[in-house]
């Protein structure tokens, strides 16, 4: 398990959050990555080299042993900052001002620390559910994405399918998130229709692509 603060050291770098926000929609290969992120392919490999020592994404070769990436699994984060939660540096100021904002109160430790394990309990609870939730999506989507690896045509159709997988979409938000005119991303969903895979509908005026029945 990678360490959290080595984790926010990478998670800093702005370039480094644009490509996981643009792998977690779907895998990319690097050039395509370098040209929709407009940065160079030298910086775009040592960023993905830095995730994948990390563990953040994997390569993988398809068919023409061309290299893409995806994120390798489900990471859940959680920073949590309260008025006495404090480092070194300011240990004394906190504590002091916990033990005057608690002063009188002596009397209601008990049930307070009683209430707090009960507490303490349902949040394990929580987590252990919560990642199971995880582990059920993550199974999900992977085989949703290996479905859509199976049946597209080329890695456009595959690009709407894996937007798709987040819900209905319009043809501008399809356009500029796979960064395609739409006359272009209009085609392929025309061509989709007829073999049953998607189906449109109008809602205020605009026409959103989902998955067909």
């Amino acid at each position: 398990m990678i360490d959290t603060s080595m984790l926010l050291d990478i998670l800093g770098n702005q370039n480094r959050r644009k490509i996981l926000n643009l792998l977690a929609g779907r895998p990319c290969y690097m050039s395509e990555i370098a040209e929709r992120l407009d940065v160079g392919a030298k910086a775009v490999l040592s960023h993905l080299e830095m995730l994948e020592r990390a563990g953040l994404v994997q390569g993988s070769f398809d068919n023409r042993r061309r290299k893409y990436f995806r994120i390798s699994d489900t990471l859940h984060i959680e920073i949590f900052l309260s008025p006495y939660s404090y480092d070194e540096g300011s240990a004394t100021v906190s504590v002091r001002q916990a033990a005057n904002d608690a002063a009188g109160d002596a009397a209601n430790l008990s049930g307070l620390s009683k209430e707090l394990a009960k507490l303490e309990d349902v949040k394990k609870e929580l987590a252990r559910q919560q990642e199971e939730l995880y582990a059920q999506i993550t199974e999900l989507r992977e085989r949703c994405i290996s479905i859509i690896n199976h049946a597209s045509e080329d890695y456009l159709e595959a690009g709407i399918l894996y937007e798709l997988l987040r819900g209905p979409r319009d043809l501008r938000s399809l356009s500029i998130r796979l960064a395609v005119p739409e006359y272009v991303i209009e085609g392929y969903v025309e061509r989709m229709k007829e073999k049953g895979i998607v189906k449109t509908y109008i809602k205020m005026n605009t026409q959103y692509i989902e998955y067909g029945e």
